[in-house]
């Protein structure tokens, strides 16, 4: 498995290249690759999870071509996919806000959505199980979002 981003949208006025990002991985060891994402509803305020072909995440009117793709370390993949496979929509909010503040809960984005997913992933020491843990895991671990 890994991760995956894309410039959908021109964000270089904010000094950011790419706009979305999802998990590329296999359900089963022979499966076919799948990309899980969130993704609002056209333009409304709701969003809900996607688990979908590669190729879909790339039919959007997209800025650029342009990917880059994060491989993380093989026990990292394997917790993952275990939440991928289980507990994905755990972080999911349907209540979807373009510029969602990351430290709060009232609305979603989906990198806001990867990142808590992979927060709970990476906190081997104390299980992740709501938004609210995630998002204080990110910000004792450094994490610090741009303007």
């Amino acid at each position: 498995m890994a991760l995956i981003a894309r410039v959908g949208v021109d964000l270089s006025k904010y000094n950011l290249r790419y706009s979305h990002l999802g998990f590329v991985w296999r359900d089963h060891p022979e499966g076919r690759w799948l990309l899980i994402h969130e993704l609002n509803q056209c333009g409304t305020a709701s969003s809900a999870l996607f688990n979908e072909g590669l190729g879909n995440f790339f039919l959007d009117d997209l800025f650029a071509y342009e990917t880059e793709i994060m491989i993380p370390s093989a026990a990292t993949q394997e917790r993952i996919v275990s939440l991928l496979a289980g507990r994905a929509a755990s972080f999911h909010d349907g209540h979807y806000n373009m510029v969602a503040f990351p430290f709060s809960t009232q609305y979603q984005n989906s990198n806001q959505w990867a990142l808590e997913t992979l927060a709970s992933a990476l906190s081997i020491e104390n299980p992740i199980r709501t938004r609210e843990q995630a998002q204080a895991w990110l910000k004792l671990s450094g994490y610090a979002p741009t303007t």
